[in-house]
């Protein structure tokens, strides 16, 4: 699994980078051969001039052959919306996985 941080209008720091890298790799370590990459985007929507709720971390996770993932979080506070698209995504993910497992045994027990 490839993970991929951009960053537009805000800072990457160092502490960001790792708390992002250690959020979602535990998070994928075992589903980590089925996806190709986890791209988190981080942004701040309304600059640091106008302030409020507006730093955004949108995440897309990218499976082979299969449509992607995409999760959007925003908050005042970078670190909480990174946690919460982390969750979110966890989520989400997992319950395609787990649909995905039983369309194939419906598929197989509907089988002659």
């Amino acid at each position: 699994m490839r993970l991929e941080i951009r960053s537009r209008d805000l800072r990457l720091s160092e502490k960001l980078d790792t708390h992002i890298r250690q959020r979602f790799e535990r998070i994928f370590e075992r589903a980590s051969a089925r996806i190709a990459a986890v791209i988190v985007r981080l942004r701040d929507v309304n600059s640091k001039q106008r302030g409020g709720i507006d730093k955004q971390c949108q995440v897309e996770v990218v499976f082979e052959g299969q449509v992607p993932v995409l999760v959007r979080e925003t908050s005042a506070n970078v670190y909480a919306a990174v946690d919460r698209a982390a969750q979110r995504t966890k989520h989400t993910v997992f319950e395609r996985a787990r649909s995905m497992r039983e369309r194939k045994r419906a598929r197989r027990s509907s089988k002659p």
